[in-house]
């Protein structure tokens, strides 16, 4: 988990990305491994926030927050229904793994090939698939990041933007963990 901290201090995201596989792979329940990630990305968001809270972009943050915020618990009910099956979690853990890879991959390019940003209206797909993806496998965060890295923003804007859309979500992430898996999940 360290090392997932530290990549997402230095990058602005990341943590879920690196650290919630190789739980799965040490044995650790899907639902778990996302328990025990939550209170780090709470902390690390919660300080980047603080640190930078003169430049946080509450106005851009509000409409993801809650259209992840719809999709959040849809990931959540999901994770609950295959939460049994270590196999079907492996696998839905590295199909993502493995299309996050191939999204970068074909979305390396920061601008379309006019050389605009993409459309603003792109947000909805992203930020639905980010708020789904968080409940169900505790990475949100990719689809938001091929977002922002398309938009004209300065790299400082755009890890305002990670971090305090990260932060509004990950505590109701938390709760809805808490409510649907109980305490169990912070020990299994």
């Amino acid at each position: 988990m360290f090392i997932g901290a530290v990549l997402q201090s230095i990058i602005g995201f990341g943590m879920g990305v690196l650290t919630i596989p190789i739980f799965v792979w040490l044995g650790v329940r899907l639902d778990s491994a996302i328990g025990l990630l939550v209170p780090s990305v709470l902390f690390q968001t919660c300080f980047n926030c603080w640190q930078n809270r003169s430049d946080l972009p509450w106005k851009d943050v509000w409409f993801t927050y809650v259209l992840r915020l719809a999709c959040l618990p849809i990931g959540v009910w999901v994770l609950a229904t295959i939460a049994d099956s270590r196999t079907l979690g492996r696998q839905i853990l590295g199909v993502t793994v493995i299309g996050i890879i191939v999204s970068q991959i074909v979305t390396r390019r920061p601008h379309d090939a006019a050389g605009k940003p993409i459309a603003k209206w792109w947000i909805v797909p992203a930020a639905t698939t980010s708020g789904f993806m968080a409940g169900l496998i505790g990475m949100g965060g990719p689809s938001l990041v091929l977002w922002v890295m398309r938009q004209e923003w300065t790299p400082r804007r755009q890890r305002c933007f990670l971090w305090l859309s990260f932060l509004l979500v990950v505590p109701i992430q938390g709760l809805l963990m808490l409510v649907k898996f109980g305490t169990p999940m912070l020990w299994t």
